[in-house]
């Protein structure tokens, strides 16, 4: 016999001829499956299987579901044939399947070859109308400076099936000792499809993944925008192929910029470190990093971020991106300001499948600026990026060869511009990464800045067992340029870390020595899972003119989430800082408030209904776990890829029985959609007796059902079934055709702990202690 393809379904009446015989008439009531399209889970389903080979899904209870699950169970609301389709096939449905040994109901469609291959993923036929406004609020202050502070407000939008994105942001500098400013940045709309984008509105008109832009990236246009996009098909959250290391001290603070504008702040711990690069966006272009500790700046230097987008389509060698429109300066209090015309492009090539070439131009007014690109791959792990720029004002290239080996890594990179009078400017840098056996490691950073002249920074790292516990050991050497005037930093430093196991505490111990003077420094951190505080930690630094203390706290709210530091330094000088962030959500036909909202571009308003407001309930996605409270919460969904939820319940207090009903909700958005599901948590008991017809007979293949669920009488009329404890109510079912419903007290029927007995029931009746509502005979 031929063996069966798993594109070919497997026959039922086989299924069920090889099952023991006392199993057989356990399959035929209705029981929970999960279905599934094309080898993905659309959610969980009731479903009823006949002997004659037949499936259909019984009606939800009191639950909202996405379109295409409702689609499909509107299909399967009559009986189906399982096998090969044969009639009434849409979607091009052509077999349905039924997997005993995992309760699954599986669809086959004409597409199904088309999603295992890594199509593009469709846009939602409903992409979950709504507003997703993220607010992100930074303060710092030092000694009798003004305060600084950054407060931007980031909007992202569906619309049909458009995209809306506009932002703003508040910004104080204490060195320029003015008001806050407000700028209006970005705002425009943008319509995705398989490979191209559209957009239109105001923008910056540089591109990610693709050669980089020339002139100033800072620059934005009120104007048009068309380019390939491959928004659709992946995910781009990944780090900078070659890493930003540092060496700082303990409790200093390290910042990114780029033309000005802040990217991303991140708390460094002592010693030589990396940054984290994973939020920077996507592209190749350089920023300034800024390394501060108790008000006083301590590195500045300019670094390059390293982030091509992977090619998506091998097939398809040419990507672009062009833009037209009128430049917009940033402008107080003001949507737009004309400063003339600007039009330019991006074109990549696909030379090889390991050779990219790239070539940009700009025009604005009468001045024009050509850039150009390639991004090499050498051999299997040696890449070469590199880039040209000819401009009015001078000229230039970079270039960045980068060496990965199975334990480590070596970076080389330059960068030289020629001012329009001739005078050169050059900067390189070479960083060295290896792994010395499981529990030592090694790194060197070496660069040369013109202004500040030749950098080291050495970082020797191990892993030591103590006590059972894993102890980190670091060294660290550096001799670097100084900032803003000040003379080198030149020194050492001597690190531990021991994490105290299971009670999450950490302790870290520094000595060190910098510039003729030593130090050092003690820090304990504690961290917490399911308290709103999150993490707090104290610290105690010294040096030759005198002792310093900090603290920091960072937290989680359903309002917001974020951190806290405030210290006193050795030379008597208070610094101190709050980072904020929140999420609101519209959409859904609600609204929600959260803390920061980190995900992939969507979100989901889930509603919990409760009476047990101590359980612990979760919801579970591709961004990992949520605890969700009663009320309105918010949780991160990826844009685009369609996906579901699942939630998950732990034990009530005192062990009470629960029904969390759905267990599941699948989601399809735009990127700024927000979809919304409610949540029906209840304490439930068990209900047990047995159901007469009109006639007083056992009444067999009724179905019972509630808030909680459903079940069928058996052949005897017997039936058992969990109810809302709050809502003690059973409607009595029969070939679709609802007979009566029925309200009872639980406390005045006998019952054994969390079990109600019924005795015999029936429509006519009326029970003690409810009524019978809706009656009619059941005959």
């Amino acid at each position: 016999m031929a063996q069966r393809t798993a594109a070919e379904p497997a026959d039922w009446r086989e299924q069920l001829a090889r099952m023991p015989a006392e199993f057989r008439e356990a399959l035929l009531v209705p029981r929970w499956s999960e279905l599934w399209l094309d080898g993905r889970s659309l959610g969980e389903v009731e479903a009823e299987l006949g002997r004659d080979g037949s499936v259909r899904l019984l009606p939800v209870v009191d639950a909202k579901e996405d379109a295409e699950l409702a689609r499909w169970r509107a299909y399967l609301a009559q009986p189906r044939a399982l096998g090969p389709c044969a009639r009434e096939c849409p979607e091009q449905l052509l077999a349905l399947e039924y997997d005993i040994a995992e309760s699954r109901l599986k669809l086959l469609t004409g597409r199904a070859e088309l999603a295992a291959a890594g199509a593009f993923y469709a846009l939602p036929a409903s992409g979950g109308d709504g507003l997703l406004l993220s607010n992100d609020l930074s303060l710092s202050g030092a000694g009798q400076e003004q305060l600084t502070g950054r407060y931007n407000l980031d909007v992202s939008g569906s619309l049909g099936q458009w995209t809306l994105a506009g932002g703003l942001q508040l910004a104080q500098s204490a060195a320029r000792q003015q008001r806050w400013r407000q700028t209006l940045g970005h705002w425009y709309a943008q319509r995705e499809w398989p490979r191209h984008f559209f957009r239109a509105g105001r923008f910056a008109p540089g591109a990610q993944g693709m050669v980089r832009m020339p002139g100033r990236s800072g620059d934005t246009v009120v104007g048009v925008m068309a380019g390939s996009s491959d928004a659709l098909l992946r995910d781009s959250e990944f780090p900078s192929l070659s890493p930003i290391q540092v060496s700082a001290e303990a409790a200093s603070v390290a910042e990114l910029y780029r033309d000005g504008v802040l990217l991303y702040s991140q708390r460094l711990d002592g010693g030589l470190q990396a940054l984290d690069t994973k939020r920077l966006p996507g592209g190749i272009y350089p920023v300034e990093l800024r390394v501060s500790k108790d008000g006083v700046e301590l590195i500045r230097r300019r670094e390059w971020v390293y982030k091509p987008q992977r090619w998506g389509d091998p097939e398809r060698r040419w990507r672009y991106n062009l833009f037209a429109g009128q430049r917009s300066l940033a402008a107080e209090g003001r949507l737009h300001q004309g400063h003339g015309w600007s039009a330019g492009g991006i074109l990549n090539y696909l030379w090889h499948p390991r050779l990219l070439l790239g070539a940009a131009a700009l025009w604005q007014g009468e001045r024009g600026e050509l850039g150009a690109s390639l991004d090499w791959e050498l051999a299997e792990r040696l890449r070469l990026d590199g880039g040209v720029f000819l401009r009015d004002c001078g000229q230039g290239w970079h270039a960045q060869l980068a060496r990965t080996f199975a334990t480590g890594g070596l970076q080389l990179g330059m960068e030289q511009q020629w001012q329009p009078q001739g005078q050169a400017q050059r900067q390189w840098s070479a960083a060295w990464q290896r792994q010395l056996g499981e529990r030592n490691s090694v790194s060197l950073n070496l660069r040369h800045e013109a202004r500040g002249g030749v950098g080291v920074d050495l970082g020797l790292n191990r892993r030591q067992r103590w006590k059972d516990r894993d102890v980190d050991l670091r060294l660290t050497l550096f001799d670097q340029p100084g900032a803003a005037a000040q003379p080198r930093r030149r020194g050492m430093e001597a690190g531990l870390s021991l994490s105290l196991g299971e009670s999450r505490r950490s302790v870290n111990v520094s000595l060190g020595r910098r510039s003729n003077e030593a130090y050092a420094a003690v820090n304990v951190q504690q961290q917490w899972e399911q308290s709103a505080l999150r993490s707090a930690g104290v610290g105690l630094n010294a040096d030759s003119r005198g002792v310093g203390v900090n603290g920091s706290l960072g937290f989680s709210h359903a309002l917001a989430d974020g951190s806290a530091y405030l210290s006193r330094g050795a030379n008597h000088r208070f610094s101190g800082g709050l980072n904020l962030r929140s999420t609101v959500a519209l959409g859904g036909g609600g609204a929600a408030l959260s803390g920061g909202l980190a995900g992939g571009g969507g979100g989901m308003i889930v509603e919990v209904e409760t009476d047990q407001p101590d359980a612990a309930l979760s919801a579970q996605g591709r961004w990992g776990a949520q605890r969700l409270r009663p009320g309105r919460n918010l949780v991160p969904v990826s844009a685009y890829q369609p996906g579901r939820l699942n939630f998950s319940l732990g034990q009530a207090a005192g062990g009470a029985a629960l029904s969390l009903r759905p267990a599941s909700a699948g989601y399809h958005l735009n990127r700024g959609g927000v979809g919304y599901q409610k949540l029906k948590l209840m304490r439930v008991v068990t209900v047990m007796g047995r159901l007469l017809d009109a006639a007083g007979q056992p009444w067999a293949g009724a179905s019972l059902v509630n808030h909680a669920g459903r079940t069928l009488s058996d052949v005897g009329g017997v039936f058992t079934l969990d109810v809302h404890a709050s809502t003690p109510e059973l409607s009595v079912e029969r070939a679709g055709v609802k007979h009566c419903q029925l309200v009872f007290d639980p406390a005045t029927w006998p019952r054994d702990g969390e079990v109600v007995f019924l005795g015999d029931i029936g429509c006519p009746e009326q029970l003690a202690g409810g009524q019978a509502n809706d009656q009619e005979n059941a005959g």
